[in-house]
């Protein structure tokens, strides 16, 4: 509440009491996504008072998502956040009840708080893949407490802002370590999940939306299961040829610096695919909550 003498802030735990917004659009069938103002990318602060206020109380701090029906959104668990219901829009009426309720979801993260833009080591490479690990025993804590794998997040960043930070496949993979723990063992891996041709937004973490997350997450449960030496891997490779700017630099990962275990790898001109000293790439895999 915003008074001439003071303002008065509500606690986090009660969350949006009026979120009321209104889109102007031509005729048409929409999809609708919400998406918070949050550090990445956009901060709440640069937006207004209320942005400002939101940041400060943590209610910006959730995934983007899609609009589902209002029983799945009065739920507050959404397992398919990725996908949108569609709404036809017929002026002059008004389309009414595009209501969210965002979701709380529990991560996986290996990285650390100090990021930085990317690593300088890809720069003029070729045949770039990047991974990281998410262990047999995190992913099965995961989805033994009921929670199902929904989504894997990456963060791209592009030195031009003319640039459009594209990435030529993302990919959820089970595959093993060496014995020696130094790289990624890819022959007989499964790849669960894949997007070609990712469109990402530069410096915000990507939602790469895992469809059938009750299928997908069974599914995972009983390959670690029967197999302990199993991971579960999020890769992203980016094209070879990508467009740059004036600095000539591709878009790059973004990765965390100084973290005391590293769980990613790097593959360059076809390499094997090698874990990181110190860092970790900006990635991370999203549960919905049970």
């Amino acid at each position: 509440m915003v008074g001439t003498t003071q303002l008065a802030l509500l606690p986090p735990s009660i969350g949006v009491i009026d979120g009321s917004f209104s889109l102007p659009l031509p005729n048409g069938n929409y999809e609708v996504f919400v998406q918070p103002p949050d550090v990445e990318g956009v901060q709440g602060n640069a937006i207004s008072i209320v942005g400002t206020v939101g940041l400060a109380g943590g209610q910006h701090m959730f995934d983007e998502e899609g609009l589902s029906t209002p029983d799945v959104e009065r739920a507050g668990r959404e397992d398919d956040p990725g996908r949108s219901r569609h709404l036809a829009v017929r002026r002059p009426n008004p389309v009414e009840g595009a209501d969210f309720v965002v979701q709380a979801t529990r991560a996986l993260r290996p990285f650390g708080p100090a990021i930085a833009l990317g690593d300088a080591t890809v720069i003029g490479q070729r045949d770039v893949v990047y991974a990281t690990r998410f262990s047999n025993t995190s992913v099965m804590q995961m989805l033994g407490s009921g929670a199902q794998l929904t989504t894997g997040l990456f963060r791209i960043n592009v030195v031009d802002p003319s640039v459009v930070a594209r990435v030529e496949r993302a990919s959820l993979v089970l595959a093993r370590l060496s014995p020696d723990g130094r790289t990624i063992d890819l022959s007989g891996s499964l790849r669960l999940r894949t997007e070609l041709n990712v469109l990402a937004e530069d410096g915000d973490l990507h939602s790469f939306y895992f469809t059938g997350a009750s299928g997908l997450s069974g599914r995972l449960r009983n390959e670690l299961v029967r197999d302990p030496s199993l991971d579960v891997f999020l890769l992203v490779e980016v094209p070879n040829d990508p467009a740059v700017g004036i600095s000539g630099i591709a878009p790059l990962l973004g990765v965390s610096i100084g973290d005391t275990v590293s769980e990613s790898f790097l593959s360059i001109n076809g390499g094997p695919l090698t874990r990181l000293l110190n860092r970790n790439w900006i990635m991370q895999l999203d549960f919905s909550e049970p």
